[in-house]
């Protein structure tokens, strides 16, 4: 006697639902949301006086093979 065998049914998730309801939430929420910037606060910098410029001086480092800096 030969039986036959049942077949499980598959289980498959559609995510063609779960993408048009996060299309329309990233729609809902960029539609509703404000983009006016908002003022800043203007910053008026105190006067400086000026001082003799540094000045800068090259400096040549080279390393040998024993490790020694010259």
């Amino acid at each position: 006697m030969q039986f036959r065998r049942r077949l499980k049914p598959q289980v498959n998730v559609n995510l063609v639902p779960m993408i048009d309801v996060v299309f329309q939430l990233v729609v809902f929420f960029m539609v509703s949301s404000t983009f006016i910037l908002t003022p800043g606060i203007t910053i008026i910098f105190p006067a400086s006086t000026t001082s003799e410029p540094v000045v800068m001086s090259k400096l040549v480092v080279t390393v040998v093979s024993r490790e020694e800096v010259y």
